[in-house]
């Protein structure tokens, strides 16, 4: 399984996931997938040898803790950054970061402890603080897709995945983590019982 891996495989898995990923020309999907990942990766080699909680720290975000979930439509949440002009600060759901940490080996794959998978979502949440300080998602710097055409007029969207993968992507690169961190959401869903591994290992071979 490992093999499979790969950030491709892994950003495609979330790309396909966006409402508007039907809009995408297929040979433009590729394009999507690295230009989502450059971003990221570029983003974090500014802060390269830089602690996430200091980083926090100098740019005065607030971290706040809850040790319930939040349940947002059926999917339980681990982190959520709340930016606007009056306050910064990103809430960490600590009961749902200590169940991934829980179930994140697979394959053998080693898992997380909780630390590290704090640190995932730290680092994931500054990445959109980045987005947010910067005023230009990272979805928003990639090229839209048309929608729809009427009457001569046309209509444009972004693939907001696209930031998702980058802050996977930031993650990765920030933590030198040995692949993007949404691998372990899929071991979680696995060792939960709530997908089978035969089945992530059939949606991995699509992208090989």
């Amino acid at each position: 399984m490992k093999e499979m891996l790969t950030d491709r495989v892994l950003a495609f898995l979330e790309l396909e996931q966006d409402l508007l990923y039907g809009k995408i020309p297929e040979e433009k999907r590729g394009e999507y997938i690295e230009g989502s990942l450059r971003i990221g990766r570029e983003k974090a080699g500014r802060y390269a040898g830089k602690d996430i909680f200091e980083l926090y720290k100098q740019q005065g975000i607030a971290i706040v803790y809850h040790k319930e979930t939040k349940g947002t439509m059926g999917v339980m949440l681990r982190g959520q950054a709340v930016m606007s002009g009056r306050e910064k600060r990103v809430e960490l759901y600590q009961s749902s970061i200590e169940s991934l940490a829980a179930n994140s080996s697979l394959g053998g794959e080693e898992g997380l402890s909780c630390e590290q998978a704090l640190r995932i979502h730290l680092a994931h949440e500054f990445f959109h603080y980045l987005e947010f300080a910067e005023g230009k998602t990272a979805a928003e710097e990639l090229p839209p897709v048309l929608l729809s055409r009427l009457f001569g007029r046309k209509r444009f969207g972004h693939i907001s995945r696209c930031s998702e993968i980058a802050a996977h992507a930031f993650a990765k690169a920030f933590l030198n983590l040995s692949c993007l961190p949404n691998a372990y959401d899929y071991f979680y869903l696995i060792r939960t019982g709530k997908m089978k591994e035969e089945e992530f290992d059939r949606l991995c071979r699509r992208f090989v």
